[in-house]
């Protein structure tokens, strides 16, 4: 798919990867809807991404509300013109420990990093199923592996998103959608630079921080690669390293 002059949905897209993303879809030409909760970090961006060419919009919506989310995806052909690209990145910053806190504070977590994402994606393939479209999910190297991780239910998360991804090929395939998964590793965020500011060179390389980081652009040009190649459907790709990204292999179906 051409994403010049698609209208692109991306999550969460006030700041961050999320913000990332939105500008290289808007260098590329689609008209971008920003659908943020934090009205004044999007507006902001919505100014900056406008003032750099992009064709980019402000939608107010808290996707952990589920009547929200269907708003603003099944309505996007009247309001926007179509929907064409999905991007399901939002998600909260980290707070909420297993096993420090119970289950009605670590759920909150698997509900907005997987079954929004689950949600989002099934009302995308309802949403654009006589044109046809991509998802695009995500997800991150905490849920790829068998290792420690320090937010369990995040990792939980994102490797749910993982498998989500890969099991419904053929049921995305029926709605003329593509569903792939990206899973950045450490990117130079706000909220990333935040929380490693203070940390020795030691504690960087422990916890395998790379120097320099990932940039948010480049997850959004990981984006498009998947956006642009209509072979890669239900892919997985792994992209921890600047200019290194790799798609996971394609497993045997059962």
């Amino acid at each position: 798919m051409d994403p010049k002059g698609k209208v692109a949905i991306v999550t969460g897209a006030a700041m961050g990867v999320g913000k990332g993303i939105a500008r290289q879809l808007a260098a590329a030409g689609a008209r971008v809807v920003i659908a943020e909760i934090n009205e004044d970090a999007a507006r902001s961006t919505v100014e900056e991404l406008r003032a750099d060419g992009g064709n980019v919009e402000f939608a107010h919506v808290d996707v952990r509300v589920d009547s929200e989310l269907r708003d603003l995806i099944t309505s996007a052909p009247d309001r926007f013109g179509s929907l064409d690209i999905l991007v399901n990145n939002a998600g909260i910053r980290r707070g909420v420990v297993f096993p420090e806190v119970g289950p009605e504070l670590w759920s909150g977590v698997l509900h907005i990093f997987l079954r929004q994402v689950m949600y989002g994606t099934q009302l995308a393939l309802e949403t654009m199923s006589d044109r046809g479209g991509a998802v695009v999910n995500i997800a991150s190297g905490a849920g790829v592996g068998f290792g420690y991780h320090n937010w369990p239910e995040y990792a939980v998360a994102k490797a749910g998103v993982i498998r989500f991804t890969t099991s419904i090929v053929r049921v995305a395939a029926a709605a003329n959608v593509r569903v792939n998964a990206i899973c950045p590793g450490w990117v130079a965020t706000e909220s990333v630079s935040e929380y490693t500011s203070g940390w020795t060179e030691e504690e960087k390389k422990k916890r395998e921080v790379p120097d320099p980081m990932v940039k948010p652009e480049e997850i959004g040009d990981s984006v498009l690669e998947f956006v642009r190649d209509d072979t890669l459907a239900s892919r997985v790709m792994l992209h921890y390293h600047p200019n290194d990204r790799k798609l996971v292999p394609v497993d045997t179906e059962y």
